[in-house]
Parts: structure tokens; sequence; C-alpha cells
């Protein structure tokens, strides 16, 4: 699906992808500090937010956020604040406030509650969770200031506490819920936690390496400094940036490698998913997902659904793009299938 663009309304930097259960998409984009919602067809919809300071803008949005229903969640990381926007008509509801102590990397909404993850800094956490009808009253409000999220449920591997490079560049934690239960992935980590909703921990999962680069042993982790010199751990190695919990019994995930184009001045990146089957007896490492040629693709994982927004320069012009694939581990081709 091509996106119908305009002169006012056009994706420049996109940092996340967020789909809705109607068959359309919100984009969230780092050049305007808004949210883009863009209708099953490509057409433009509507913008949720603007850059600013104020009442329903962002200082620097977050590519963390969710859709339940009639509402939308948008993390401001720079405010340390969740916004809340009705998706029909795009009035803003109000804000709750996030940790300053945890940059919150995912929201996952089931049900009446609404999860997040992301590492506090200060507790060593990495889960949390809060009723949404609580975070909405406190948003409409004026609360908002008085409700903060902040992960209080699992504690991070302790390479995180052991060496503060791997803590800074490799802080994301990835987060899914399925049947009452967490799915929980750090990109520092090679193995995937099946924890229940208290955070104690019930199964671990493992996600082999094909093609993908991995992850360095935990001891040339350890040995990390902090310097220019570490910035280079990025084009080194690959990880984790996405997990998902499908009706089939499969987890599913992506993996990120960058590497800088010098020619370009540009940073690329290589993606794969991985499929593994819970109790660990069907594999299907590293399928490779097709990219474009400008700027980074955003992906998200729905179940066995992969969904991609690309660009593509044609003619001097940007193109912008959202496919969406069928994740097929039981074949195992090494082919993802467009859905």
């Amino acid at each position: 699906m091509v996106l119908q663009e305009t002169d006012d309304h056009y994706v420049a930097q996109p940092v996340s992808l967020i789909p809705v259960d109607d068959g359309s998409f919100l984009i969230a984009d780092g050049f305007s500090n808004s949210v883009l919602h863009f209708d099953s067809r490509g057409r433009f919809k509507r913008t949720f937010g603007r850059d600013g300071e104020g009442r329903r803008e962002f200082t620097f949005i977050s590519p963390a956020g969710f859709v339940a229903g009639g509402l939308v969640g948008i993390g401001d990381d720079h405010a340390y604040e969740l916004e809340l926007f009705e998706l029909e008509s795009g009035r803003h509801i109000g804000a709750v406030s996030t940790s300053s102590d945890a940059l919150l990397d995912e929201y996952v909404a089931r049900g009446d509650t609404l999860w997040f993850s992301g590492i506090n800094t200060e507790s060593g956490m990495s889960v949390g969770f809060a009723p949404l009808d609580e975070v909405v009253s406190a948003a409409s409000s004026d609360g908002g200031d008085d409700f903060v999220l902040s992960p209080d449920l699992l504690d991070v591997p302790r390479l995180y506490a052991e060496n503060e490079v791997v803590a800074s560049l490799l802080a994301t934690v990835s987060l899914d819920v399925f049947e009452g239960r967490l799915l929980v992935g750090f990109a520092a980590s090679p193995t995937l936690l099946v924890t229940d909703p208290s955070g104690a921990v019930l199964d671990s999962v493992a996600v082999p390496v094909a093609r993908r680069r991995g992850l360095p042993e935990r001891a040339e982790l350890l040995a990390l400094e902090p310097g220019p010199e570490a910035a280079g751990l990025f084009g080194e190695v690959s990880y984790l940036v996405k997990v998902s919990h499908d009706s089939f019994g499969f987890i599913h995930t992506v993996h990120q490698e960058s590497n800088y184009d010098h020619a370009a001045r540009q940073m690329r990146a290589t993606f794969f998913v991985s499929s593994v089957r819970a109790d660990g007896t069907h594999r299907c490492p590293d399928t490779f997902v097709p990219t474009a040629n400008a700027g980074l693709a955003e992906l998200t994982l729905q179940g066995n659904r992969l969904h991609v927004l690309d660009q593509r320069v044609e003619a001097s012009a940007v193109r912008t793009l959202v496919r969406t694939f069928r994740i097929d581990p039981e074949n195992c081709t090494g082919r993802i299938v467009d859905a």
C-alpha cells in the first residue's frame, strides 16, 4: 500500500508503525513530532498532536504507542508522558506521567489492562501495568502528573547492571502479552522469557542464530568500555527489536543489524524474522525481510503478521509504503509471504 501523502501531511522521519483493527495505520513521525493516521487504502485521515511543549504536543515523540478500541496512546520521551487521544475524532484526552528513571519501549493493551516495558535504571525492573480505565481517568481529570507509569516487575538480566555500555546501547525491552502471560525479550540477551502477570519466570526460549550476526559472548560484552569506540557495537551485532506470540503457539521475533553507509552518509538496517514453538519443538531462524533503499524501515509484529513501513526513492521523490506479510514458520521456506 502506497501512502497518499500531501505537501502538508507526509512521513519524514518515521519512528514507529502501529496497526489498527480496521486496517488503518498510525505512524509516529520524529520530524513533525506528531502521529499521522492513514486509512486501509493509504489515504490520510488526521494528525494526532504536534511539535511543542503544551497540551496535546510532543517535545520528542516516542516509538512506543498503542491503540485500544477508540483510544490512542503515544509516548513523549523528553516530557516523560503518555499522551492519550480519541481515535476517531482526534480529540486530546490528556496525559499521564511516565517514570523519569525509565524510557518505555513498548505498550501493549490487553482487555482492561495496559502493559508496558522499559528498563527502570533505579529499580532494575523491566515491566509494569496499569488498569486502562485508571489511566484514562487520570489523564482526563488533569491528574496525570500524580499517576506515574513505572516498570516494577521482572528484574533485568544481571549484564545490564554489570556493564554500563550494554545498559546504554542495548537497553530495549520487547513485550507481548498472550493468554495471561508475558513474553519479554531484552536486546542484550539471546533468550526470551515467559512470565506470569506478577513477573515470575515460567519458561525461557532460546532463539537460534542462522544468518544474522547474533550477540557476542557474555565475557566480551562485560569487557566493553565507555568511549567513542563503544558505538561500533551496533555494526557488529544483531539485536532484538520486536516479539510476538500467535494463536498457533509460535513465538516470533525481529532482529536488526545496523550498518553505516559512508557513501550515502546514512544508517542502513537489515532485518530478520525468527519463529520458534514455545515448547522448543520447531524452530525457523532468520528469515530475511526485504526492505527498500531510503532510510530505516519500521517494523512491527502482530501475531503472525509482520507490518513493514518502508520508503523508496523513485524519480527523485520519496514514496512511503506499508506492506503486510504472513509469517509461515511451519514450512520454514526462508521467505515471508504477502498477506
